[in-house]
């Protein structure tokens, strides 16, 4: 059987659930298998939770092979990872954009997400390919699909902020190769050069008809901050596009989450730890909340390697807490807020 996330109010009696669940404070409420009553869902509801995992007939995707539905990812995203590039060096070269490609991205993201649980693991595994401009690109633009279907955006203004995601990083092409992939800490000429390349992606895009007002924005201001840190322009929160402000997101989680000439992959937890300790008056924090939160819930049942060596699962992301998650190692249960010395090194 599949497991669904269900919000509380939509859940039903007869539903079984998928995982254990607890409330707030880290505490066991119900253990999964339990069928699901009214006097459940009262409870559930009483102590605050919002919404739990369920049985759920098996889908397309989790019938077939689990090998099999990531080597089908693979072979898209390499497709992928082609056609952005394609269309970067139609632009760069100045014979304009391919619309017909940069829709076809977008819909070929949109279907891939409907598969999220696999999709975010693909991605999970695939952080040190090589290319990284473009394989940055095209997760960039998915993880602003994700970001965009959870704050419930109609379908047009969806696959807009993909094709900003997809097209975000454009003016790195401008940027020299030694640059990008240099070890050390960038003096400020260099970093100021590297800065530019918001403005050079702009400047490559700024007269194509074809593209919205809004994904042109998206590519001047990804680096532009909610209190006005950012560059090129020193722009606040409230000048920024909803494009903007979501591609920004997924930019910085998945240059977290990704290998790098000059830094190793962070995990999920470590990515979220960051986004909502360093980074919180940096990002529009509605949007933040609502990306990490959601994609936490994803992470649930994920088999993980702690830094002691030990395996184990994650059973539970307290809402108060996401980034001390409570897993089961050798049977036990252990709450990582309270294990100062144990956290989670790698998923598995």
């Amino acid at each position: 059987m599949n497991k669904s996330y269900c919000p509380v109010g939509a859940c039903k009696s007869g539903d079984i659930l998928a995982v254990d669940v607890y409330n707030s404070q880290g505490a066991l409420v119900a253990v999964k298998n339990t069928v699901i009553n009214q006097s459940i869902l009262n409870t559930f509801r009483n102590m605050g939770i919002e919404g739990v995992w369920i049985l759920c007939e098996p889908d397309k995707i989790s019938s077939a092979n689990k090998q099999d539905a990531f080597q089908k990812f693979h072979a898209d995203y390499i497709n992928n990872i082609c056609i952005v590039e394609g269309i970067t060096k139609d632009i760069i070269s100045g014979r304009g954009i391919n619309l017909s490609q940069l829709d076809f991205l977008s819909d070929s993201i949109l279907n891939d997400i409907r598969n999220c649980k696999y999709l975010l693991e693909f991605l999970d595994s695939i952080k040190d390919y090589s290319s990284y401009t473009y394989t940055h690109s095209l997760n960039v633009g998915f993880y602003s699909a994700l970001i965009s279907k959870w704050l419930n955006c109609p379908l047009h203004q969806i696959k807009d902020i993909i094709k900003s995601g997809l097209l975000h990083d454009l003016g790195k092409t401008k940027i020299p190769v030694a640059l990008l992939e240099k070890k050390e800490r960038l003096p400020l000429e260099e970093f100021e050069c590297m800065k530019r390349h918001a403005l050079y992606g702009y400047n490559l895009i700024k007269d194509l008809e074809e593209l919205s007002f809004d994904i042109k924005m998206a590519v001047l201001m990804h680096h532009e901050r909610e209190d006005g840190s950012g560059y090129p322009l020193n722009l606040k929160g409230n000048r920024l596009n909803l494009n903007t402000k979501v591609v920004s997101i997924a930019d910085t989680y998945d240059a977290i989450t990704s290998e790098r000439p000059y830094k190793k992959a962070e995990t999920p937890f470590k990515a979220f730890k960051i986004l909502l300790a360093e980074c919180l008056s940096t990002y529009d924090v509605y949007i933040l909340n609502v990306f990490i939160k959601n994609l936490s819930y994803h992470y649930i049942g994920s088999k993980v390697r702690y830094n002691s060596g030990e395996v184990g699962e994650i059973v539970h992301i307290p809402l108060h807490n996401i980034t001390k998650p409570i897993v089961r190692i050798n049977g036990s249960l252990v709450d990582l807020s309270r294990e100062k010395n144990l956290r989670i090194s790698s998923f598995i």
